[in-house]
Parts: C-alpha cells; structure tokens; sequence
C-alpha cells in the first residue's frame, strides 16, 4: 500500500513538472521569432560587418531544448526596408502547415503577411542581414522536408557552401554564442 502513494506522489509530481514545462514552452515559442534585444536597436551592434550570427530550428520540446541544427555565419551587411503588409495566402489563414518543400518554400517567399481578414495600411519594417555562411547542420530525413528552412545542406533552395552569401530576416537571428 505505501508503495503505491509513492509511486502516485512521484507521477502527480512528474505531471505538475510536465504541464509547467509546457507552459514555459509555449511561452518560448511565440517568442522564438522576435527580433533578439542585440538586434532590435536601431544601429545594432551584433550586425556590424565581421560579426558572428546564428539561425536555429529545432529543440523546442519539453526535455530537448538545444536547437537540433543551426547555420552560423558572419554578418557582410545589413539594411532596412519598409514593405507593405500584404495578406497571406487563405489556405495559410485556415491553419494548415506546409504539404512538401515547394509549399515551404513558396511561403517563404511571400513573408512577411497579415493573417487576418484585412492587411493594415501601414507599412512594415523589414531588416535584413546578408551573412556568409561558416559551419552548419542541417537534417537529411524527408520528414524534416516541410518543417524548416534548413534541409539536406540548403538554407530554403540555396545550398550552402563556403564563399556564397544568404540574405536573412534579421529577428530569426540571434548573436552566436561564445566558444567554450
């Protein structure tokens, strides 16, 4: 019999645990593309030519939380740009993810867009960060094909090698993290 409060304390325990993370995920999670406090000033410092950034996908769950791959780079230059809001596709706007790598992709192209019924009249600001790539890891399972903007050694259709140059959104980047 005490065996078997214990063993309830322990999976009451385990389940408070299980929820609070989930809490703390989903918090994480409407944050993940918010530009990082180092990019967000007007003159940020991180994106002055030579610096080290980094995108990431991946590692959100309760337990794993280190990005599973990633593409690091050095910042070549940076810009602003006011784009228009422009509505999103409706199939978006009914919540469905990507079918395959085409839909993906074709969605990438048109972001920036406004997901409601109506985009505002306001303009958008936009900063981009062209960057060469360094060191990456990207998955090679087709089940990641539709999932991410890195697959099978390609950021979106570019593939990555050393010497070519992408241009990213700047709040999907954060500053590189030191050597340890």
């Amino acid at each position: 019999m005490e065996r078997g409060k214990r063993l309830r304390s322990i999976l009451v325990g385990l389940g408070a645990w299980v929820m609070a993370a989930g809490q703390v995920a989903a918090g994480e999670t409407g944050e993940a593309m918010r530009l990082a406090p180092a990019l967000a000033a007007p003159e940020p410092q991180v994106l002055r030519p030579g610096q080290c950034v980094r995108y990431e996908e991946g590692g959100a769950g309760f337990l794993g939380r280190t990005p599973l791959f990633w593409l690091e780079g050095e910042v070549v230059a940076f810009r602003r740009e006011q784009r228009p809001w422009v509505l999103c596709p409706a199939s978006w706007r009914a919540g469905g993810a990507p079918r395959d790598r085409e839909d993906l992709l074709e969605r990438e192209r048109l972001l920036p867009c406004f997901l409601a019924d109506e985009a505002p009249a306001a303009t958008l600001d936009v900063a981009w960060v062209r960057l060469q790539p360094r060191r990456w890891e990207t998955p090679w399972a087709r089940s990641w094909a539709s999932r991410g903007r890195l697959y099978r050694g390609m950021y979106l259709d570019q593939p990555l090698q050393p010497g070519i140059e992408l241009e990213i959104d700047a709040r999907l980047l954060v500053p590189c993290r030191p050597a340890d």
